[in-house]
């Protein structure tokens, strides 16, 4: 029973230092394009017909600037036209011309209703 207590009263190792917060270089995500307001909605998922305002992106930057050199620029105004039969791509009307874009776009694509 001495023996026991013995072990119990023991000092513990060390506690193991908790993980930095900043992952190490090798592990970090691409950078993307952080351009939105905290009362923004996705661009994917809005229903048909639905009038909006595009007021930042979350994308990206090959995607952004892809997404600005068609005329999609912070304060555009757009209409859902219409999903594909299986939901991706979307269409949209924006500037006077039909634009369709994929899903996984439009979801970085932060709007306003108009």
């Amino acid at each position: 029973m001495v023996e026991l207590l013995a072990v119990a009263t023991r000092q513990r190792p060390a506690a193991v230092p908790a993980v930095p917060a900043e992952a190490p270089a090798g592990n970090q995500e691409p950078a993307t394009h952080h351009d939105h307001q905290p009362a923004a909605e996705k661009l994917a998922g809005q229903p048909v017909g639905r009038k909006l305002k595009i007021v930042g992106f979350v994308l990206p930057p090959d995607i952004y600037q892809r997404l600005l050199e068609m005329g999609l620029t912070k304060g555009t105004e757009c209409t859902i036209i219409r999903y594909a039969p299986m939901g991706d791509p979307i269409e949209l009307k924006v500037r006077g011309y039909s634009l369709s874009l994929r899903l996984a776009e439009a979801a970085g694509v932060q709007v306003s209703c108009h």
